[in-house]
Parts: structure tokens; C-alpha cells; sequence
């Protein structure tokens, strides 16, 4: 279990196949430990016959890291029967060290002075200070695809931009106070004068506006908070986010969560369900808007000083633009797995360093240069080196709500309450006006689609060794 500075652990034996590309799940996410206070996370599978009712143990998400900082490295583990070290499916890693901050002081003073002299209170000093400025906050997470961190297959971001102030007030004085001693069989009352403070400080972060973005395997997805379904994203215990292909709209998963303990997580579309599960758990648990707006929080009160000066300029970290730059996603290096990802053996130890391919579960698919597939006829398409389906939206389709009218509540900019009409949607560091909101097309979740299959292409064997 997590704990002051927690390590690897195993994850529980199960009878479950691995996660399987193209493969549907259907899971929980539940905290471990009493009250829900360990950092490590069950996976439990809802696909078996006890259904949501009596999930059966399936994965487990490890967090390895400092807890005094609550950063940690979450890996997402699977132990078969009979195996005494869990498999290492991927890693997303929630370090704090790629975040990035921006600020403005808009406002700043200190002043000092003294208070008069009272029959009661004397040599009384004040301290008065406050600050105020505006904020682009991102926080970011980095998906892998093996243990050691060494292969990059996605990354995750929450942006967020508002204002923030903080007043300080401090006060010093000599009391004048009394007292009773004995003397003999007398009580005398005396006076002294004591050192006597009082401090109040306050501070107040308001975040206008939120998004998110996420790009696996070169893909990138729209990240959705759902407005209608979860109400006020400050007040709710109960958080809905969907993701959906950035070009097709069509949904890659969705995930309901209370933001802190527990999840239900739902994939669809043929994803690739280790990086699903990492990212649905990044966004709805550790990058959810409630946690995310405490980190904004703290890095405003260390970085925006009571001592500065009206017109500084600060921060820290990457923009986005350094940041893609320093961590790119490899377009051949990453290759889609076809069955989780980082099972078993490194490339170079294969035969002839090509990739070995397998129905067995238990066959470890590395990250290799080109894209590798299941043995299979050549007469059937070949998953990984032409897409099986690619479904077709039909025009002017849109999601029906529960109340039969066409829900459009998804709110991709994640506007609060208190500003409907969005703002400054392109991410930059300033709210020109002009941008238009930025509104989901809506997907259809209970209308047929048109599946298309490639040509069959045969398999090429000179290439693949089967174990």
C-alpha cells in the first residue's frame, strides 16, 4: 500500500485475460486502504456475471512516489495465476516537475505604521500588505509504455486561467494586563504589560475557465466535462467526462467519477485500453477540476509574493510550445500494441530484433518501429497494420438527452457558472473576445454506424517469429 514514500507493489492474482486492443471494458476504480486513504487503486472488471453489482479484481493502479507532496508515478499492473511478479502494462507519471505557471501583478502594496497609545495598550505596530494579478496555470501528466519510463506514447493537460488575491494584516502591541500573587496570607493585585500579536491572511484564487487536452499514439482527443449530468464543477460529488476522437467525434471513453475514491470507466471505439485507463483515471481523478484548483491554489500563494510590485511578470515551467518540443511523441518509434503494451522481454533480445507475435496472453509486445499484429489468415484484415472498422457519422445526427431534447451541454472550454458565454478558448495567456466557444459536436451513442473493412492484406511471415 502507499504510505510516506511508497514503492512497487504487487497486484492481486486474477483468472482475466490482460486487456485486449479493440476490446471494450467496463471497470471501477476504488481507493484502497481505510477510508479510502491509500494512494494505490483497485481496477475492478464489471464485465463478469456479478456485473456492477459484484465486480471481480482485475488490475491495480500502484503509486510509487514522495506522499508527502502527493506527487507519485501511477503504474498500472497484472499478475495471472500462478505468476509471483506483477506485468507492467504503462505508467503515467503525475510529478509535478513539467508543470507550468504564468503570472501578472496587477495590484501590490505594503504599508506600515503605528496605532496610539491606550490606557491598556502601548508600542502598537501594523504590517498591511496585499496583491492581486491574473494566472495561466497547466498541469500535466506524461503516459508510457513501460516501467522504466523510456517510451513516450501520450500526454495529458489541464489548463486553467482566472485571477488571484491575498491580503495580509499583522499587529503587534504591549498589553496591559493583571495579575494576583500572594504575599503571606494577603492576595496583591498587580499589573504587567505583555507581548501580545494578532495576524489574519486570506487569499482567494478564482478559476474562470478550464480545458483539457490529450494526444495518445499521435491521436489527439477532446476532453469533455459534462455540465447538464454533473452540475457546478465546485460544488458536485459527482463528475462526468467523456473523450472523443478530436477528428471523427467518436468517444473514446467515459468516466464518472466523485474526484477523489471512486470511478466507473467505460471505453469504447477499439481504443487501446491501457492508455484509456491511465488517462480516464488521470483526468478523473488526480487533473479533476476541484484537485486541480488547490494546485493552482498553492502555486499562487508561493509564487505571487506579498512583497512584489504592481506590473511584475513570473512563473515557471515550459509553455506549451517548449513543452511539445522537449517531449515529442515519436510518429514510428511507438507503435499501437496489439494486446496492452510492455509485457515480458525487451526488443533487442528478440530474434533478429524483430517482434514476436502471438495469440498467447502472456506474450510481451514491445514498443517497436513498426506496428505488429496477431497471427492470423491472411484472408482476415490484419488489426494494427490496416483499421478494422472505421466508423461513419452519419450527417446531422446529434445525442438525444434523457428528456428527448438534443443534449448540448458538453462544455469543452469548461466555463464556469458565472461566465456561460466562454472566453479565451485558443489557450493563450491573454482573453482577446474574440475567440468563439468552443462547442463538441455531439456524438451518437444509440445510432447505427457504417463499419468499413480494408482489403485484406496478407500477413507478412518473413518478418514476424511466432512463439
Amino acid at each position: 500500500m502507499g504510505c510516506c514514500c511508497s514503492g512497487h507493489e504487487e497486484a492481486a492474482e486474477t483468472d482475466l485475460p490482460p486487456p485486449l486492443l479493440g476490446k471494450d471494458i467496463r471497470v471501477k476504480l476504488k481507493r484502497q486502504g481505510w477510508f479510502g486513504m491509500d494512494a494505490d487503486f483497485d481496477i475492478l472488471d464489471c464485465t463478469q456475471e456479478g456485473g456492477e453489482e459484484k465486480p471481480v479484481k482485475w488490475l491495480l493502479l500502484d503509486a510509487v512516489g514522495d506522499m508527502g507532496c502527493a506527487s507519485y508515478d501511477f503504474y498500472l499492473k497484472y499478475r495471472p495465476k500462478g505468476v509471483e511478479e506483477s506485468y507492467v502494462l504503462g505508467c503515467a507519471d503525475m510529478q509535478k516537475d513539467h508543470d507550468y505557471m504564468w503570472y501578472e501583478i496587477t495590484y501590490a502594496h505594503q504599508h506600515y505604521g503605528r496605532k496610539p497609545r491606550t490606557g491598556s495598550r502601548r508600542n502598537r505596530k501594523w504590517t498591511d500588505k496585499q496583491v492581486s494579478g491574473r494566472y495561466i496555470v497547466a498541469r500535466r501528466a506524461r503516459l508510457f509504455s513501460d516501467k522504466d519510463k523510456q517510451y513516450l506514447c501520450g500526454r495529458l493537460q489541464i489548463m486553467g486561467t482566472g485571477t488571484y488575491s491575498r491580503h495580509y494584516h499583522h499587529e503587534t502591541w504591549r498589553q496591559k494586563v493583571r495579575y494576583q500573587t500572594k504575599h503571606g496570607d494577603r492576595t496583591v493585585t498587580r499589573t504587567r504589560w505583555e507581548h501580545r500579536s494578532s495576524t489574519s491572511d486570506t487569499s482567494d484564487a478564482k478559476m474562470d475557465h478550464f480545458w483539457y487536452k490529450m494526444d495518445a499514439y499521435g491521436t489527439e482527443y477532446n476532453i469533455q466535462y459534462h455540465e447538464k449530468a454533473s452540475g457546478s464543477w465546485l460544488e458536485s460529488s459527482s463528475l462526468t467526462f467523456q473523450a472523443t476522437h478530436q477528428e471523427t467525434g467518436v468517444p473514446l471513453f467515459k468516466v464518472v467519477s466523485d474526484g477523489t475514491k471512486n470511478a466507473s470507466v467505460e471505453t469504447f471505439s477499439q481504443s487501446d485500453p491501457v492508455s484509456t485507463l491511465l488517462a480516464a483515471f488521470a483526468i478523473s481523478i488526480k487533473l479533476e477540476p476541484k484537485e486541480f484548483h488547490g494546485v493552482i491554489g498553492d502555486y499562487c500563494k508561493k509564487n505571487m509574493s506579498l512583497n512584489t510590485f504592481a506590473g511584475e511578470v513570473g512563473g515557471f515551467g515550459l509553455n506549451d510550445e517548449q513543452y511539445l518540443a522537449a517531449w515529442p511523441l515519436p510518429e514510428a518509434a511507438v507503435a499501437v500494441p496489439a494486446m496492452g503494451y510492455s509485457y515480458g522481454v525487451q526488443l533487442d533480445t528478440l530474434p533478429m530484433a524483430a517482434p514476436v507475435v502471438t495469440g498467447t496472453p502472456m506474450t510481451y509486445v514491445a514498443p517497436v518501429a513498426t506496428p505488429v499484429a496477431w497471427s492470423v489468415p491472411a484472408f482476415e484484415p490484419i488489426p494494427m497494420a490496416v483499421p478494422i472498422a472505421l466508423p461513419v457519422i452519419a450527417e446531422g445526427v446529434v445525442l438525444p438527452a434523457e428528456d428527448g431534447a438534443n443534449d448540448a451541454s458538453w462544455a469543452a472550454d469548461g466555463d464556469d457558472e458565472a461566465d456561460p458565454d466562454g472566453g479565451d478558448d485558443d489557450g493563450g495567456a491573454d482573453d482577446d473576445g474574440q475567440d468563439e466557444a468552443y462547442e463538441a459536436t455531439p456524438v451518437p451513442m444509440a445510432t447505427p454506424i457504417v463499419v468499413q473493412y480494408a482489403d485484406p492484406v496478407p500477413l507478412p511471415m518473413a518478418t514476424v517469429v511466432a512463439c
